[in-house]
């Protein structure tokens, strides 16, 4: 919510004669939020490292998913065993505009009726209820509330979704890379540098408005209608192909991606050089 996104001339002159005066290097989740930084900011490009948010990969090991007991989760929220689960974990605020994502679910159970909504998160849920409700998906989307057991929750899914109309690093989107997951993010802040579109996802506008809603219910139509086997989903291409060696998109020579394993739907492991 501290996003640097507006620029602000005092501030950038405080960075100028105090900040920096005192302050050797600079830190920025991702190569976005360093851009914002040197363009809002006055912070010079020279000074900003690039450190990605870390996520600790044990949790979400592929070997100990059938341990999570997903079919007993599925259960537990009442998901059916067949059920197509689209989730999102993120506290519900206006930046990760649940809305958005319920509209274009909406949209997209015209032609998925087996598809579910499962919002994990923690604040008020009234409004979102009320909008699927009135939508009439209403008992199509679920609200887990806060949970502690994210890798059990990413195994009993099927896809990550989350209509973010501004990110840094999300660590909840990682996660669901690191649970093999295909995730359906908007195209804002860092989702870009995370998600390779076609490969490990599908990257789509932000919203708010009725075109945006349609085209990210497009996009959950798209994964909906593939092959429910996890070796053949697809978004126009194969999601779990093996990635080999690829960079990252920031063109900044501070970071450096290694892919984990072999399947893109692992997310990448980031090591930081300084200098």
């Amino acid at each position: 919510d501290a996003c640097p996104d507006v620029r602000r001339p005092k501030r950038v002159v405080a960075n100028n004669l105090v900040f920096l005066q005192y302050t050797r290097r600079v830190v920025a989740v991702c190569g976005y939020i360093k851009r914002l930084l040197v363009e809002n900011e006055g912070i010079p490009a020279s000074r900003i490292d690039v450190v990605y948010n870390g996520v600790d990969p044990s949790r979400f090991d592929p070997s100990l998913r059938a341990s999570l007991d997903p079919a007993g989760v599925r259960s537990g929220l009442g998901l059916d065993p067949s059920a197509q689960v689209i989730t999102c974990v993120a506290r519900f605020h206006p930046v990760k505009d649940h809305p958005t994502l319920v509209r274009a679910f909406s949209v997209a159970s015209r032609e998925l009726p087996d598809a579910r909504l499962l919002l994990v998160g923690g604040g008020d849920e009234a409004p979102l209820r009320a909008l699927a409700s009135e939508l009439g998906v209403g008992d199509r989307v679920v609200f887990a509330g806060v949970r502690r057991d994210i890798p059990a929750i990413y195994a009993a899914s099927d896809l990550f979704a989350m209509a973010s109309l501004s990110e840094g690093t999300s660590v909840t989107l990682l996660e669901a890379m690191l649970s093999e997951r295909p995730a359906l993010v908007t195209e804002v802040g860092g989702n870009p540098e995370i998600v390779a579109p076609g490969v490990t996802g599908s990257l789509g506008p932000a919203a708010g408005v009725g075109v945006g809603d349609l085209r990210f219910g497009a996009r959950i139509r798209l994964v909906g209608h593939s092959d429910r086997d996890p070796i053949s989903l697809h978004v126009g291409a194969n999601l779990w192909a093996p990635v080999g060696s690829r960079s990252n998109n920031t063109g900044d020579e501070n970071v450096r991606f290694e892919p984990r394993l072999t399947l893109a739907g692992r997310a990448s492991i980031i090591r930081w050089s300084a200098g």
